[in-house]
């Protein structure tokens, strides 16, 4: 339960004087008579410092923006907390686990954020959002107490998915994709923060919708084996699939380690290491990588054929011609061999996207369901380099 009146009074600002900021737009009293209402208002997000004092409803503080003093009510006061740097995932929150309303959900969500340790900025910027989702507040409200000292990456990535449940059901926001979703439907975040392909679910009387939620203008990877795993619940795509160069490529990368996976998966490409080569290494690389575990004579014609690799000898490593192979694997994503259907199948009424994003000043929502996948270009993406192998190739969108 959040704390307010004396007993925040007693925990966060007694004894001391303390930065903070207002929490919401409040009337100034005059010091010297605080039954007196000034007309100066001290706006939400504002810079202040409670002033140490005995507790009262009318609380004294410095408005940093003009170095005056005057009374407030003291639950217009925001706490305080120091930190800037912030963890915002859901699990941060304590709401995992329980399936709740969406009353349930905001009113435990605003609770910990107010009786957390973030900046008090920090803490009444992410209020505005979620008062703004719920309709409480207008956008102009959001935008006046912006701070552009916000961890404003952190709030897309990870605050983003707190607040897609709101937009979902007050905004209505699957409802162009012809989902309708009731308010009387409930949100469940799971305690484990990598769930593949689900980050929370909103479940209505008749059906459960997975939602992976992303930020920016791409989803993240998709790994192949969630891919592959999608595929497996339904067994008429995966029949579809089973014998196609997108899901022979898809299981390699999947099968293999990061080092192996791409170089037997290219291996079902023209100009590819050689099968045999490839096979042989990762034979050799499941006692350990080392940057010369594979035939040197068997992968020849790769080395001879490939631009990079061409010229390089015996001073060749396995992990360039890892790197090489995802390259051409990417290439031929984008080029050639089209992932964009394979990829509908798999997440057809099954993952639904919400992204988050904010531009400028301005928070937006937007989905994607598996029809979107038609327009927008599926490819393989590489995270590693020439000298790092650091993760799986992936779908990305």
């Amino acid at each position: 339960m959040a704390t307010t009146g004396r007993q925040a009074w007693s925990k966060y600002f007694r004894g001391q004087n303390v930065p903070t900021n207002m929490k919401k737009n409040s009337i100034g009293y005059d010091p010297s008579n605080p039954s007196r209402i000034l007309t100066q208002k001290i706006a939400a997000g504002e810079e202040v410092i409670a002033i140490s004092s005995d507790y009262n409803t009318k609380y004294p503080i410095l408005r940093v923006k003009d170095n005056k003093q005057y009374i407030v009510t003291f639950n217009n006061l925001q706490k305080p907390g120091a930190k800037t740097r912030v963890n915002l995932k859901p699990q941060a929150f304590g709401v995992v686990d329980t399936d709740y309303t969406l009353d349930n959900y905001v009113k435990v969500l605003l609770n910990n954020i107010s009786d957390g340790d973030l900046a008090p900025f920090i803490k009444t910027y992410l209020e505005a959002l979620v008062l703004y989702y719920m309709k409480k507040k207008p956008l102009s409200y959001v935008t006046s107490v912006y701070n552009p000292n916000l961890p404003i990456n952190d709030i897309k990535k990870d605050f983003g998915e707190l607040l897609g449940p709101i937009a979902i059901i007050k905004d209505k926001l699957l409802q162009p994709k012809q989902i309708t979703i009731s308010t009387s439907s409930k949100i469940f975040f799971p305690s484990r923060p990598n769930e593949p392909l689900l980050d929370y679910i909103i479940k209505t009387p008749t059906k459960a919708y997975s939602i992976s939620a992303k930020s920016g203008s791409t989803t993240n990877v998709v790994k192949p084996g969630d891919i592959i795993d999608l595929l497996s619940k339904d067994p008429k795509k995966l029949a579809k699939w089973q014998n196609t160069p997108q899901y022979a490529v898809l299981s390699q990368l999947n099968e293999g380690t990061v080092v192996s996976g791409p170089i037997l998966a290219a291996a079902n490409l023209p100009g590819g290491p050689p099968l045999a080569a490839a096979q042989d290494v990762a034979n050799r690389i499941r006692s350990g990588y080392k940057a010369d575990a594979f035939d040197y004579n068997a992968m020849l014609p790769f080395l001879q054929s490939n631009p990079y690799l061409n010229g390089k000898g015996v001073e060749v490593t396995l992990n360039e011609i890892m790197y090489e192979s995802e390259k051409m694997i990417s290439a031929d994503s984008k080029n050639n061999t089209s992932y964009n259907k394979i990829f509908q199948d798999a997440i057809e009424n099954k993952v639904i996207y919400v992204k988050f994003d904010i531009n400028g000043r301005t928070p937006k929502f937007s989905t994607l369901v598996a029809d979107d996948f038609k327009t927008n270009k599926i490819f393989l993406r590489t995270k590693n380099g020439y000298t790092r192998k650091s993760d799986r190739m992936g779908v990305q969108t």
